[in-house]
């Protein structure tokens, strides 16, 4: 008589006697039982990593203004003062990216429950497009213009897209009217943006505009040095 998967054991006979109506139990071999088997050991799900916090920039004098202005992001609105435009320019690799995502952080820590969100000028053309081709461009506009915190990285990738463009001034018309908080970063600053709208241009000049240099000599030593 087989138990799956855990023993092996023969089972007593029983058989009535002629002379009465009892129960006899012819005698049997002793039970034997298969030899254990070992079940491998299986190790223990390795632990998942605690992700590393977040990388801080390091104020030097090519960013300062700029992290003066990212530092202090949020104290206009907790003044009840309306937060001005940012506007954020410099080459690639001079640490914009770093520099904004920090301010969101900062302006977040001061407002936690307003609604952010960040992403790339080429991320914002590809969900228009999308909203375009579903048809639901007004639920795309109505997310949006919901939003206390907008930011928009490497915005000369709209350069000519003129419908994507509107999009993006009427969206900073209706954040403006909300008193919402907005950042861009470019390659260049808003009068050296071209296939730009005036209109837009302006409201990209509205603001704060801060140039970010890539780091010399003595701010390489400096952040080697910490």
């Amino acid at each position: 008589y087989k138990v799956t998967g855990v023993q092996t054991c023969a089972l007593p006979i029983y058989r009535k006697p002629s002379g009465g109506c009892g129960l006899t139990a012819r005698p049997t071999a002793p039970v034997k039982f298969s030899p254990r088997v070992e079940r491998p050991t299986v190790p223990p799900p390795a632990t998942a990593r605690t992700p590393a916090p977040p990388e801080n920039p390091l104020r030097i004098s090519e960013n300062a203004e700029a992290y003066t202005a990212f530092e202090h992001w949020g104290t206009a609105r907790e003044a009840g003062e309306i937060e001005p435009v940012i506007f954020l320019s410099g080459p690639a690799g001079c640490g914009k990216s770093l520099l904004v995502r920090w301010g969101v952080r900062q302006f977040l820590a001061r407002h936690p429950k307003c609604s952010s969100l960040v992403l790339t000028a080429a991320e914002f053309a590809a969900q228009f497009a999308e909203a375009s081709a579903n048809q639901t461009i007004p639920l795309f506009q109505t997310a949006l213009r919901e939003l206390d915190l907008l930011v928009v990285e490497d915005l000369q990738a709209l350069q000519g897209r003129e419908e994507t463009q509107t999009q993006l001034l009427n969206l900073m018309i209706a954040l403006r009217e909300r008193e919402a908080a907005m950042a861009f970063t470019a390659n260049s600053p808003p009068g050296g943006l071209t296939g730009f709208p005036p209109r837009l241009i302006s409201r990209l000049r509205g603001g704060i505009s801060v140039r970010v240099t890539l780091p010399g000599a003595e701010s390489d030593r400096k952040s080697t040095r910490l």
